[in-house]
């Protein structure tokens, strides 16, 4: 998505979430800036996160993601998106 992203993450026992965001932020903060040969701020402060309790949440949220793209207008179909990573097989 061109302004915002989505991701599903499995947290370990001991990692705050809010301490993944921090480092995922700043880090790619970094590198973008460097690519763009500018300097500032890149994102928003604020970060929206829902807690996933049954697996059929996470396979309608995957879908969800998924999806995205097309519900944007970006591409015809799910499958044409670039930028889609995952670790689970999508049809």
């Amino acid at each position: 998505m061109p302004d915002h992203i989505h991701a599903v993450i499995q947290l370990g026992e001991d990692q705050p979430l809010s301490r993944l965001i921090q480092t995922f932020k700043s880090f790619t903060a970094r590198r973008i800036n460097t690519h763009l040969e500018r300097s500032g701020s890149l994102w928003q402060a604020a970060y929206h996160d829902h807690g996933i309790r049954r697996d059929e949440s996470l396979n309608a949220i995957i879908r969800y993601c998924y999806e995205n793209p097309v519900r944007s207008g970006l591409v015809k179909t799910a499958k044409d998106y670039t930028y889609w990573r995952s670790k689970f097989k999508m049809e």
